[in-house]
């Protein structure tokens, strides 16, 4: 499915925490559940929606 990416266990741990928090399940309940320590540690895999973000820049630019 993804050729150009290798899975393992680390890389599906981490799509996981991932999609729960896109899916809006709050950080720490996610943080319990990764088993980190720190809440920083599981807020590192909050990714911004690219696709919202460029949305974003072509509708307020002033050069878009």
């Amino acid at each position: 499915m993804f050729p150009e990416r290798t899975l393992n266990m680390r890389t599906i741990r981490q799509s996981v925490i991932t999609n729960l928090l896109k899916a809006g399940h709050d950080l720490r309940v996610v943080q319990h559940f990764a088993g980190h320590k720190y809440p920083g540690s599981t807020e590192k895999y909050k990714q911004s929606d690219v696709e919202a973000l460029q949305r974003a820049i072509d509708k307020y630019h002033p050069m878009g």
